[in-house]
């Protein structure tokens, strides 16, 4: 029993038929209840930004059969539960069959792709404008314990719900560091899509181990059947993005070096003159190193700053014609963001 019933019959001799004296000679059997499946989940802190309220954390289940619906409860101190909603629709969950190399970032990647696994439900090619959208679009969890998140306009059936997604755009999300580090064959990928369940959007949640329950209809909470589960943000879907195309230029006062910030949210409008804030003030921390030594580090309000030629001669003996430079924009709610380091050259 599950979602149909499986009923084998075969045939019989008529006069078998007769051995049924009356109807007191028939047992009627009371209708199998479904087994309850043991759901399937995992949690996943995607570097994905929204407008309004913002996930934390996500959460993807399946089950084997699909229920319907799908309890979720929480508990702060592990042992009193309350409910934070259902779950009305399985998640998309595979694993990669072979490994994702480190790849290019913010363009298409023409190489021959990755293949999946996937545990129920079916993919299928899109263009290149309904993935760029945000359609196929899938997170992929490292052994650094990050996610990738990508999207494949190439979904191409290999087997048995395997497929080959080629066309891939990695990195995005501000997840373009874990695209430059590989994923092995066995790690966990996941649909980015509606059927994602926000664990929790409460900043108070920042840092704290909260368990979950993930209950099948009917069943009590204490039922073998309930998955139990442990989750907690680091804030990561609210930490700034790294700045780019950083510069420096001498001048006769000293170097001016300047940056592009990014912005999480409300950026794909290429109508504006500048990128929405996305942060309550425009803050910046910079630090130029010297090898392994922090030279000198400063806080600023613009994405510029003046480095005069004594403070230069100070901190190295001499003009450079390159800087290892560091720079990152902070956040009131989570701090420092993601940080931006190179070699800058001076020109």
């Amino acid at each position: 029993d599950g979602e149909v019933r499986r009923i084998t019959a075969s045939g019989a001799e008529r006069s078998l038929e007769s051995s049924v004296q009356s109807a007191r000679d028939v047992v009627m059997l009371p209708a199998l209840a479904a087994v309850a499946a043991r759901p399937f989940a995992v949690i996943a802190e995607l570097p994905l930004a929204r407008a309004g309220e913002q996930p934390l954390l996500h959460l993807a289940t399946f089950a084997r059969p699909w229920p319907g619906t799908l309890d979720l409860l929480r508990s702060t101190d592990g042992d009193n539960f309350s409910s934070a909603g259902t779950i009305d629709r399985p998640a998309l969950i595979g694993t990669l069959l072979t490994p994702l190399p480190p790849g290019p970032v913010w363009r298409w990647d023409l190489s021959p792709g990755i293949d999946v696994r996937i545990e129920a439900g079916m993919l299928q090619s899109v263009s290149d404008g309904g993935a760029l959208s945000g359609l196929n679009s899938f997170a992929v969890h490292g052994p650094d314990g990050f996610w990738e998140v990508l999207i494949a306009a190439s979904a191409e059936l290999i087997g048995p719900q395997s497929y080959r997604l080629s066309r891939l755009v990695r990195g995005l999300g501000g997840s373009e560091s874990a695209a430059l580090r590989a994923a092995p064959p066995g790690s966990r990928l996941v649909g980015v899509d509606e059927a994602l369940t926000s664990l929790t959007s409460d900043l108070a949640d920042l840092g704290r181990s909260i368990r979950y329950r993930v209950v099948p209809p009917g069943v009590d909470s204490a039922d073998p059947a309930v998955l139990g589960l442990v989750g907690s943000a680091s804030g990561l879907a609210l930490k700034p993005l790294s700045p780019v195309h950083v510069r420096a230029r001498r001048t006769a006062a000293g170097i001016e070096i300047n940056w592009i910030r990014r912005t999480r949210i409300g950026g794909d409008n290429w109508e504006l003159a500048d990128p929405p804030l996305g942060e309550a003030r425009e803050i910046y921390a910079l630090t130029i190193h010297a090898g392994a030594m922090v030279v000198r580090t400063v806080q600023l309000d613009m994405p510029s700053f003046s480095y005069p030629t004594a403070s230069e001669i100070a901190d190295f003996g001499s003009t450079q014609t390159s800087l290892d430079i560091a720079v990152a924009q902070i956040s009131d709610m989570v701090g420092t963001g993601t940080v931006r380091r190179g070699l800058v050259p001076v020109r």
